[in-house]
């Protein structure tokens, strides 16, 4: 996996099933995450930073697997 790749939101959430692309939109807009260029309208994250953020909010137990209230 190269995490230098960089992907939209949607395509996130194929790779990462618990990170929904709302999740990785709010973590852009909380500053957590940088977008790096555009394909189309659509911003693009580095996958290694998206990758780092889940884990850390996973940790943190600010993250919550989706589907659960």
């Amino acid at each position: 996996m190269n995490l230098d790749a960089l992907v939209t939101a949607p395509e996130v959430s194929i790779m990462m099933p618990d990170v929904s692309r709302h999740l990785v939109a709010m973590w852009a807009r909380n500053g957590q995450l940088t977008v790096r260029g555009r394909r189309g309208r659509s911003p693009l994250y580095r996958l290694g930073d998206v990758m780092s953020v889940e884990r850390t909010m996973r940790l943190s137990g600010r993250g919550r697997p989706r589907g659960v209230a």
